[in-house]
């Protein structure tokens, strides 16, 4: 462990005034925060270029035993100047992205669920699919080219880091991307919607292999998004309510899919 000193070091530049540096999509690194959310990070696939402590302890952690990348560490007063806001979380890392345009599904189990976000806005609440996905059994995340960064500060800070546990891909055409999912793969597209037509989603014998759809917060799914879909189904509602926030609508959707798949009969 290196202890720095002196804020303009070099070293330090990737958490160089985080509330102003969103490191946008097109950045090849992202910022982590949190012992927890950083620990899973070390143990993926992602490359971590630096971990930063903030810490008046010039004695390396234990849990960063064995770790190949540099860790260094500041006052937690120098912390807060370099990163241009009271920090608490006590440790950052410096990842790289790993870009997919799309998923790869070679021995791809008989059953298997996808989420689809065309153009979900708030990194809270993509955050908060990726983390239900992860714990709900999903294999994967399809987005959309204008859905919000997966990888922003708040993104992987919401999803617990789960993120990283989950392939997350951003094809340049949707629309062909999951009609390569259908074609290759046999997977059946089902979109949420409060349009009248669409099934009670607890009635609905889920395919196999589902891609379910979310639409916008504000909006829902736009008509060209709704066409690529298979089906629509509908979360019945209390009278008077007319909407569910995404987040919650997706970890229903994927438990009424958990659901509908282990109701099914098995054949041995």
């Amino acid at each position: 462990m290196k202890r720095v000193v002196d804020i303009n070091d070099p070293r330090l530049d990737p958490y160089r005034d985080l509330k102003h540096n969103k490191y946008p999509e097109e950045s090849t690194y992202f910022i982590a925060e949190g012992r927890l959310v950083v620990e899973r990070l070390l143990n993926t696939d992602f490359e971590v270029e630096s971990i930063l402590l903030s810490s008046q302890s010039t004695d390396e952690p234990e849990w960063l035993a064995g770790v190949s990348c540099p860790v260094l560490s500041v006052a937690p007063e120098v912390c807060q100047q370099l990163v241009g806001f009271p920090f608490h979380r006590g440790v950052l890392a410096c990842g790289g992205r790993i870009i997919r345009r799309q998923l790869d599904f070679q021995g791809v189990s008989s059953s298997s669920l996808l989420i689809c976000c065309p153009e979900t806005a708030l990194a809270e609440n993509l955050g908060a699919m990726i983390r239900s996905g992860v714990a709900l059994g999903a294999e994967g995340v399809v987005l959309g080219a204008t859905t919000i960064d997966p990888f922003s500060r708040r993104s992987i800070r919401t999803s617990m880091g789960n993120c990283f546990r989950l392939p997350i891909s951003q094809p340049h055409d949707l629309g062909a991307e999951l009609a390569r999912l259908k074609g290759c793969h046999g997977f059946e597209t089902i979109g949420l919607s409060l349009k009248p037509a669409a099934v009670n989603i607890t009635q609905l014998k889920f395919p196999p292999r589902t891609i379910l759809m979310f639409g916008n917060e504000g909006h829902g799914l736009r008509s060209e998004h709704a066409s690529m879909c298979d089906r629509h189904v509908k979360i019945p509602m209390s009278e008077g309510v007319d909407s569910l926030n995404v987040a919650a609508a997706a970890a229903i959707s994927m438990f009424a899919y958990r659901q509908s798949i282990s109701l099914e009969p098995t054949h041995e």
